[in-house]
């Protein structure tokens, strides 16, 4: 099954931004090490570089890249465990957005 860009995205935001009027928190999933089900290893490190390169430059083309490039490390990953990945490393990029109400984070 293709993943298309826009579709995670449009998903991480929704899953990550907590409904409020004037302001929001997220709470970020954490790094895992693979040994728990739907998830795929992931370093702090992993996680900060694929979030600056979410958060940089097309988005969408970021998105293909990483999903091809964990999609050859991880042949056998499974889109959820791919959409868990790409949703940790990019919450915490629109956690550090301040000033965003939930309804600009979506």
């Amino acid at each position: 099954m293709k993943i298309r860009a826009i579709d995670l995205l449009i998903t991480a935001a929704i899953l990550i931004a907590l409904p409020g009027e004037n302001a929001f928190a997220l709470e970020c999933p954490l790094p895992q090490t693979g040994t728990v089900a739907g998830t795929l290893p992931q370093s702090a490190q992993d996680i900060t570089e694929t979030g600056t390169r979410l958060a940089h430059g097309t988005a969408g083309n970021a998105v293909n890249e990483i999903v091809f490039e964990l999609k050859r490390k991880y042949p056998d990953a499974s889109t959820e465990e791919i959409v868990n990945y790409l949703i940790t490393a990019y919450c915490p990029v629109v956690a550090r957005k301040s000033g965003l109400s939930a309804d600009q984070a979506a």
